[in-house]
């Protein structure tokens, strides 16, 4: 989409979706079906597994690995793994399973 910078040697597989004003740095993993909404900004080296959302205005530090379907809600700031879960606030901390229905 507009805007949206893609880094030296950042790897976005089959059906990904990176949207207007993402920024993805060197290094990055973006998994097949993963949703990468506006405004997200992706430090170097980060994965971003199958079918994961990240949400609008959350930033990631590098080396972080975010699981398949986890969820990183919107202007969360990403500092552990998130591994299949929904993780949100500042830090980021579990708030629960990715698999749980939303109530």
């Amino acid at each position: 989409m507009a805007r949206a910078v893609v880094g030296t040697e950042a790897r976005v597989h089959e059906a990904a979706i990176i949207n207007t004003g993402a920024i993805l740095d060197h290094e990055t993993i973006i998994g097949p079906a993963a949703h990468i909404v506006p405004g997200f900004a992706l430090a170097g080296r980060v994965t971003v597994g199958e079918r994961a959302l990240v949400g609008a205005g959350a930033a990631v530090r590098p080396r972080i690995v975010i699981g398949e379907d986890a969820v990183v809600a919107t202007g969360a700031a990403v500092v552990d793994d998130a591994p299949g879960a929904l993780v949100g606030g500042v830090p980021a901390r579990p708030l629960r399973r990715a698999a749980e229905p939303v109530r």
